[in-house]
């Protein structure tokens, strides 16, 4: 497809977002799945993880599945805000296990969505330290057993 066609499509796509929403039938959540939708679509018929370059479409395809999956619970839900930030980091671990794990063609490329997913993890546990309950002790004195583990290890 050429340029000028591409171009097209997405301005038709765009337009009818825009009509869909005046129309009120899209709030909320459900403009955010449907934009991921939209990005998913294009990373599966643009080639998948064949290409290397496909990743752009599907970063914000994950992430806007992760946001509205986030808007949806709290609104439906009442779960707390924090948990956007494990929505996120399973958006992280998504691409991942999508795309670069296959794809990377060196250490770099391969493992650089697991920086963001561990540390948007971390975040997310140290923003609401009573998420697991009673268990987030456990979850604490592990990670610190496995912390002098690492050390002391030869």
């Amino acid at each position: 497809m050429d340029r000028d066609k591409r171009l097209g499509t997405i301005l038709i796509g765009v337009g009818i977002l825009a009509l869909l929403g005046r129309a009120g039938l899209l709030e909320g959540a459900g403009t955010l799945f449907v934009l991921s939708a939209v990005a998913l679509a294009i990373y599966a018929f643009s080639g998948g993880h064949r290409k290397y370059s496909n990743i752009a479409s599907l970063i914000p395809g994950l992430v806007l599945v992760a946001i509205g999956i986030s808007i949806y619970l709290e609104q439906r839900f009442n779960i707390s805000d924090g948990a956007i930030l494990f929505w996120l980091s399973a958006a992280f671990f998504g691409i991942y296990l999508i795309h670069t794990r296959i794809a990377g063609s060196d250490w770099g490329s391969r493992y650089w969505p697991l920086f963001p997913g561990c540390g948007l993890l971390i975040i997310g546990f140290l923003d609401n330290p009573d998420i697991l309950g009673n268990y987030t002790y456990l979850l604490a004195v592990g990670l610190i057993l496995g912390g002098l583990y690492l050390i002391r290890k030869p």
